[in-house]
């Protein structure tokens, strides 16, 4: 998502897992609360670990003919690790799945 096209606001490794948290809370029947508190969570400790949930924070540089590719590489790696660690969590504790 490029961080809203590239205006540098949420990272889409952030906007990614909120939607995928939504979505699966949702078709597990968790309450638009519980979803909630677990999309505050999530972005909460995303930032701990972080230190931002903005792209224009996490790639200062911004979007650039010139930067070279997959200047975000190792964050995605990092922050796919987390998000998935963060989701099966989610899904153990309060979804109740395995």
């Amino acid at each position: 998502m490029h961080g809203a096209g590239g205006y540098g606001t949420q990272c889409g490794l952030v906007e990614g897992a909120l939607m995928f948290i939504g979505v699966i809370g949702k078709t597990r029947g968790l309450s638009n609360e519980k979803v909630v508190q677990a999309c505050y969570a999530f972005a909460q400790q995303f930032e701990n670990r972080f230190g931002s949930l903005l792209c224009r924070e996490l790639r200062p540089q911004g979007f650039h003919p010139d930067n070279p590719p997959h200047l975000c590489e190792g964050l995605t790696r990092e922050a796919i690790e987390f998000d998935i660690v963060y989701i099966t969590d989610l899904i153990k504790e309060k979804i109740g799945l395995t």
